[in-house]
């Protein structure tokens, strides 16, 4: 079952509506939510809690700075360098965000729906023939 059926159908985790709006896989949600635990993980602390490569979470990271579900700060090392913290963007503000891709979507959603019944309203089916018994039929 897709995850826009699974929402219609009741779905209340908030997995779903992440992956729903954003299109995010389990790894990004996952990362996400251990953001929001745990403020200002630099990519190798959130590698180790996701118990996964580095390389990995780091893509899973991009896509969540992406989409604007985190953000990221340029930490300098006292010897010289920088590190990236990543914190995740907060739940009030994904929410805002969300209600306004929902009624972006809406908008989008009733201009196809007139489109499509200007396009049903305007089109004929075409004439077909069947011979059926010496008797022709027209539909």
């Amino acid at each position: 079952m897709s995850v826009f059926n699974r929402m219609l159908n009741g779905s209340q985790r908030c997995t779903d509506l992440l992956a729903c709006v954003y299109e995010l896989n389990r790894l990004e949600s996952q990362a996400y939510f251990r953001l929001l635990e745990d403020e200002g993980l630099s990519l190798d602390d959130l590698a180790g809690l996701l118990d996964r490569e580095r390389s990995t979470v780091h893509r899973a990271v991009q896509k969540l700075l992406n989409v604007q579900l985190a953000e990221r700060e340029t930490v300098p090392l006292k010897g010289g360098g920088y590190y990236y913290r990543y914190r995740a963007t907060s739940p009030e503000t994904v929410r805002a965000r969300i209600e306004r891709r929902l009624d972006d979507f809406q908008a989008a959603v009733e201009q196809a729906l007139d489109a499509f019944e200007d396009e049903v309203a305007t089109h004929s089916l075409p004439s077909t023939e069947i011979q059926t018994s010496g008797t022709e039929l027209r539909t």
